[in-house]
């Protein structure tokens, strides 16, 4: 066994050389292979922390690739849904439009029980606002960008799904940064790679009873 876990590292660091533009060897992560600019000194090591809430409420999915399309489950009477991304291997920044940016981490896409989507990071974030910005009350879900590393995206953060609340089932996410949007979209010039790893947690909280207030005007 210990013969061919050297042999799969001997081969793995062969396919992964400096001369490779999409890999660099990483001495800090063990010697991994990962994308340019994934690599930081073992003192700037980004660790996974498990959340001090009662287990009741979390739901840790494990890490995973970005792209990968992960279900999780919402109880009833659910008050609110937060998906944690904390990167494992993934790029600080990524260079789109001449400007460089924190490499986010964001939902790809959540979908709702019944299949409609409730997110799409790649969707206008809403409509256009009298001081010039963008209004996404209308929206289920929006996200405002600068979470680099560690992301937390919470669910009801708009008027629309404050109104519908969260539906209890089997929802969807994509795990994802910009990083990887960057090798699906055009206007990135660096940074792009479809390899990043994040560990993934779901915490739902339900609501009390007698926690709603319904108001008249």
């Amino acid at each position: 066994m210990k013969v061919l876990a050297s042999l799969i590292l001997t081969l793995a660091l062969a396919a992964c050389t400096g001369d490779s533009p999409n890999c660099e060897v990483c001495p800090a992560l063990g010697n991994a292979c990962v994308p340019p600019g994934a690599c930081t000194p073992a003192s700037c090591e980004r660790p996974i922390v498990s959340s001090a809430l009662p287990g009741s409420q979390v739901q840790h999915l494990g890490t995973y690739k970005v792209g990968t399309e992960l279900p999780f489950t919402v109880p009833p009477d659910a008050g609110s849904v937060t998906i944690v991304q904390q990167a494992k291997v993934a790029g600080l920044t990524v260079t789109y439009h001449n400007q460089i940016i924190d490499n986010s981490a964001v939902p790809l896409t959540i979908t709702f029980p019944d299949g409609g989507v409730a997110y799409d990071d790649n969707v206008d974030a809403g409509n256009p606002s009298p001081d010039g910005g963008e209004d996404p009350s209308g929206r289920y879900a929006s996200y405002g960008g600068g979470t680099p590393n560690t992301a937390a995206f919470t669910i009801p953060n708009t008027s629309a799904s404050l109104a519908a609340g969260v539906p209890e089932g089997t929802w969807k996410f994509v795990v994802n940064d910009y990083a990887n949007e960057c090798t699906l979209l055009s206007g990135c010039s660096d940074g792009g790679s479809a390899d990043s790893m994040y560990d993934v947690s779901v915490i739902t909280r339900t609501q009390p009873p007698g926690s709603t207030l319904d108001v008249a005007f």
